[in-house]
């Protein structure tokens, strides 16, 4: 296959490890499987910064990271795992289930991975800390503890978050983030509906839009709508300013 799609993720995976100010131990790790019959990817990641890279020209999902740890016994704990049940791919990235080694003090451990795919697979991912980033996937659901979250030039995407930014620009169908407990939203360019459930605290900034937007409840922050191609709508308001410009359909604000 070619290979431009995994060296971006693969690279930026393997630099964000090698950043780390105190990688006393590290180690690659590596693992890949074939894509034919598989219609979706499970992914499952722990500590570390996680990218997604989808290109249509992929022939294999493949994920490299560097792992990097206090110790070596808490390097060997650390895991990147491929597997294939049936038609779903499972990826699994971080310290072992069975693991009984545990970071206190200044101890640490993560694993930052990059992951190319197809880009016409659906994606799964659930990601406990650290930042991620994605690119190229025709759809994306996301499940994000804490940490930034980018994603661009993807199909559908779906996001709950508890902690960190979100910004999700260029994408070809809807935008909806379930729930956002802190951190700014930033939506641009999507070319569905936009929709932010509930959120927390922080300013929420959306902005050419070609379907719908929906804000069902916002606790603090400013909010910015602009260029928007269809409605407007924001279920209730705790504080902020709310701006609104260029919006071709109706506005409805509280």
């Amino acid at each position: 296959m070619r290979t431009i799609g995994i060296l971006a993720a693969l690279a930026i995976a393997g630099g964000a490890a090698q950043a780390h100010a105190k990688c006393a131990f590290s180690a690659e790790r590596e693992a890949a499987v074939g894509i034919e019959g598989v219609i979706r990817v499970i992914v499952s990641s722990g500590a570390g910064d996680l990218h997604l890279v989808g290109t249509p020209d992929a022939r294999r999902i493949v994920a490299r990271g560097r792992a990097c740890a206090s110790t070596q016994v808490l390097l060997d704990t650390l895991r990147l795992e491929v597997r294939r049940e049936g038609d779903i791919v499972y990826i699994a990235a971080g310290q072992r289930n069975d693991s009984k080694v545990i970071t206190i003090g200044n101890a640490y451990a993560q694993l930052d991975v990059g992951i190319a795919l197809p880009a016409n697979l659906p994606v799964e991912a659930r990601d406990s800390s650290g930042d991620f980033h994605a690119r190229g996937t025709a759809q994306l659901q996301l499940d994000d503890s804490s940490g930034d979250v980018e994603v661009h030039d993807a199909g559908r995407v779906e996001i709950k978050d508890s902690s960190g930014n979100v910004k999700v620009a260029d994408t070809r169908g809807d935008v909806t983030v379930t729930f956002d407990g802190s951190g700014d939203i930033n939506f641009s360019n999507i070319g569905g509906n936009a929709e932010v459930g509930s959120d927390g605290s922080g300013d929420i900034r959306i902005v050419g839009i070609k379907g719908n937007v929906l804000i069902g409840a916002d606790g603090s922050g400013d909010i910015l709508v602009e260029d928007v191609g269809g409605d407007f709508t924001l279920g209730s308001d705790g504080s902020g300013d709310v701006l609104t410009k260029n919006i071709a359909g109706k506005v409805s604000v509280p």
